[in-house]
């Protein structure tokens, strides 16, 4: 994340205090671990090269004050980002875009260490969200990311995030919106979070609902027909006719059935599965390509996932995929809000 320390008249009164020196020392380990990203102007760069750093930290101090120039204006770009509050007292609260942190809230916090990020399920959504914020990289302002992903375990997610909190880290959830229509209500996965997010002492983060129903609806089709269980699934027939009827009809990319459809065990309308506007919606796009009867899709199964992290091929096929302007317009407004938590400076060599 960016973390912004700026001189203002608050900063000459705690120019004796220690608790300086202390949050001096840790900003400069976190840029150099590559952590976070520091910004430093250049006056208070000078001013705390008074206090009692090493030679390495001063040149570090040094570099950043230099790098100023192109650093000084990143945070106008930013969706989130840490102000540093010339203030001891201990306190953190947001305004816009921007977390305002005091010095003494950032000392006896862990606000230094990589951003935490809880995914329902580390080994397997953890691996897709990695591919992902890997591919991201390569288009934002700053291609250097840190992050830890922390396992949720599903409807556990908001009370492992609060434990982030009261950990007083920097901290941010991605749930599966669970939504079978565009038309869905989220409001009862919201509404936890937006609780914990409002009584929290200390809720320096965010959440993040998918735009699609889950993880594997980033998976776009032409990868889904190449895993063991798709090469001979009649979905991909379905879905094909499908998705050349919205293409037919210019349906809007965030409203097709690619991103709503039970990829792991299919659709069955019959079982009434779905609540019924969910399969209204359904049915309608089996009758925009024709297929009036059809009440039941096959799916690819639960390991969707694990087949294509066995798979080197499929892997970069994935990530060739993200890199195409279809997967760009569905997907990167909603990953272009979290990157700017994994902002990093890149581990420094010394």
């Amino acid at each position: 994340m960016i973390i912004r320390w700026t001189y203002d008249d608050n900063f000459p009164p705690l120019a004796t205090d220690a608790r300086l020196l202390e949050l001096a020392r840790e900003l400069l380990r976190c840029h150099r671990r590559g952590h976070h990203l520091v910004v430093l102007d250049r006056t208070i760069a000078a001013a705390i090269q008074d206090l009692d750093l090493s030679n390495q930290e001063k040149a570090l101090t040094n570099r950043l004050s230099q790098d100023y120039t192109q650093t000084g204006n990143l945070h106008k770009q930013a969706y989130a980002y840490v102000s540093i509050v010339n203030d001891i007292s201990v306190f953190a609260h947001k305004q816009d875009n921007c977390f305002k942190i005091s010095i003494g809230a950032a000392i006896e916090s862990r606000v230094l260490d990589p951003c935490a990020v809880v995914v329902e399920d580390v080994v397997s959504d953890g691996f897709m969200y990695k591919q992902i914020f890997e591919e991201i990289a390569r288009k934002s302002p700053v291609r250097k990311f840190e992050y830890e992903l922390i396992h949720g375990g599903g409807q556990n997610s908001v009370n492992v995030l609060r434990d982030k909190f009261e950990r007083k880290r920097i901290a941010l959830a991605i749930i599966d919106s669970d939504k079978s229509s565009p038309d869905c209500s989220v409001e009862k996965k919201t509404s936890s979070l937006s609780h914990l997010f409002e009584t929290a002492n200390w809720n320096v983060g965010d959440f993040f609902i998918t735009p699609c129903r889950e993880v594997e609806n980033f998976v776009p089709f032409d990868v889904l027909r190449q895993l063991p269980s798709g090469t001979r699934n009649t979905a991909n027939d379905v879905y094909l006719r499908i998705s050349a009827a919205e293409d037919d009809a210019s349906i809007d990319l965030v409203e097709r059935i690619e991103m709503y459809a039970d990829l792991k065990s299919g659709i069955q309308l019959q079982c009434c599965a779905l609540n019924e506007q969910a399969a209204s919606w359904i049915r309608s796009r089996f009758e925009l390509a024709g297929l009036h009867e059809l009440t039941d899709v096959p799916g690819y199964g639960d390991r969707i996932i694990e087949q294509i992290k066995s798979s080197g091929r499929l892997i970069s096929e994935f990530r060739a995929l993200i890199r195409e302007r279809r997967w760009q317009q569905r997907f990167f407004a909603f990953f272009e809000k979290i990157f700017w938590y994994f902002v990093s400076n890149g581990a420094l060599r010394t």
